[in-house]
């Protein structure tokens, strides 16, 4: 037994560099480009499916408005097919102030035909001549080209492509947060448990198994804005349920017990009842992601019925907070006929 449970810290363990390691990627039908952050360096890959002799594209970040005030890498191919990587600014709509030397730090670059791929590493943080930052939230920006001419860069022709700005450092790293909690537990409880159950659909991960008679669950929201509320509630019949709830108000996660219907809101349980409490293990929002993510210990004895017994789970989406109160929650939940005892 303690060779198993080392062997599952070892595994536990080594998902955490896995879990920073991940990528993100867009693509359109002239060009893909994927990336990501580690020690504070950020590495974009970019490939561009037609650049011609004498063409550029570049890779644009900014808020605007519009195209201006843009930061920009270059990328534009001569006529002896070499290939020259710049940086610089756009201050307005069609101008371009080419630095002097350029700030980011070219790793790869292959031209197969009119197909260019090319690697590109820069500080995520503040870099080059305008100390320009991509650990905020900002527009990136794809313009798939134009003409070079004696050494200029030309209006661009055709579309452009947004990518609006949840793409920065932050939410990705949220992202990878949010994903290495419900892994690192989904990991926990299959390491210390035969066999656990699970429930993966509609904006929810859960992970529960039975033990020493509690349920341990851990419950993931994937879509809860901040100032709304969220939860699981238990019983076959919807309009009589008792549940665990989530109230995620100022990016802060609190946890009550109680009882609802199928629409809420719901009543909590005062003080001094004769249920045994919850006990909290983890409670945990990420903003940028609107990811909620807790993991708390319930009673099979849980406000006057017996979770041990085949049930109803009920994941409740959300519903608004109002001047501190909850509001009903207008979708209906979504429901599993679970049997704790079966994933023992």
């Amino acid at each position: 037994m303690k060779m198993f449970l080392f062997i599952c810290f070892i595994l536990f363990c080594s998902t955490i560099p896995s879990a920073y390691s991940s990528t993100c990627d867009v693509k359109n039908e002239e060009t893909s480009m994927n990336w990501h952050v580690e020690n504070n360096q950020l590495e974009i890959h970019f490939e561009h499916n037609n650049l011609t002799e004498n063409r550029w594209a570049s890779i644009a970040f900014g808020n605007g408005p519009g195209m201006n005030g843009l930061e920009s890498i270059i990328f534009s191919r001569g006529d002896d097919n070499s290939i020259t990587t710049n940086t610089g600014f756009t201050p307005k709509k069609k101008k371009v102030e080419v630095d002097d030397v350029s700030y980011v730090t070219v790793k790869n670059v292959e031209l197969n035909g009119d197909k260019l791929k090319v690697t590109v590493t820069r500080p995520l943080g503040p870099a080059g001549p305008r100390n320009f930052s991509l650990d905020q939230c900002v527009n990136w920006i794809i313009v798939p080209g134009g003409s070079v001419k004696d050494g200029k860069f030309k209006k661009h022709h055709g579309r452009i492509y947004f990518i609006k700005g949840t793409f920065h450092s932050k939410r990705l790293e949220t992202k990878m947060m949010s994903k290495m909690v419900a892994l690192l537990f989904a990991l926990y409880f299959a390491c210390v448990s035969a066999k656990t159950c699970k429930y993966d659909s509609s904006g929810f991960q859960s992970h529960w198994r039975f033990a020493n008679n509690s349920i341990m669950l851990q419950f993931m929201n994937t879509d809860i804005k901040n100032n709304h509320w969220t939860g699981i509630g238990f019983g076959d019949d919807k309009n009589n349920l008792v549940g665990v709830f989530f109230m995620v108000s100022n990016n802060q996660v609190a946890v009550r017990t109680g009882a609802t219907t199928e629409h809420g809101p719901p009543t909590f349980s005062q003080n001094g009842t004769n249920s045994a409490p919850i006990q909290t293990q983890s409670l945990l929002y990420f903003p940028e992601d609107k990811t909620m993510s807790a993991v708390v210990q319930i009673p099979v004895q849980f406000q006057g019925r017996n979770l041990q017994s085949c049930q109803k789970w009920r994941w409740i989406k959300s519903g608004k907070i109002e001047n501190g109160q909850l509001t009903r929650n207008d979708k209906s939940p979504k429901d599993k006929k679970v049997c704790p005892m079966e994933c023992n």
